[in-house]
């Protein structure tokens, strides 16, 4: 699966089209998200631990959903009604992720974007 974020020199991934100092992950809390979704699918469906992971992953990956809305080009729509889509994308990203299919960045990026 080819990815729509890359690291940067310092570490931190960035989509592309995102002002490098809005949006960023680092490595290190990427692979950390990506760790807690695996472990969700391990745990029972009526598990309240799978809600928890899910919204850590959520609110880790905010700067970076908010990050792809303000550089998307906005018109008529308010910058805050777009940072309102991008946080749903993300929310839908987290919940739709597969850990065998690729890395989180990949799927998140082109999921908040078609939000």
């Amino acid at each position: 699966m080819e990815t729509d974020a890359a690291p940067s020199a310092t570490g931190a991934v960035e989509a592309p089209g995102v002002p490098s100092a809005v949006g960023r992950v680092s490595d290190e809390q990427l692979d950390h998200c990506e760790q807690l979704l695996d472990r969700v699918g391990d745990l029972p469906e009526d598990d309240p631990g799978r809600c928890r992971a899910r919204d850590a992953v959520v609110e880790t990956l905010l700067p970076m959903a908010d990050g792809i809305a303000r550089a998307f080009p906005h018109g008529r729509q308010s910058v805050d009604d777009l940072v309102q889509v991008a946080r749903l994308g993300l929310v839908k990203a987290v919940a739709g992720f597969d850990p065998e299919r690729g890395g989180l960045a990949g799927y998140a990026v082109p999921t908040i974007r078609g939000s």
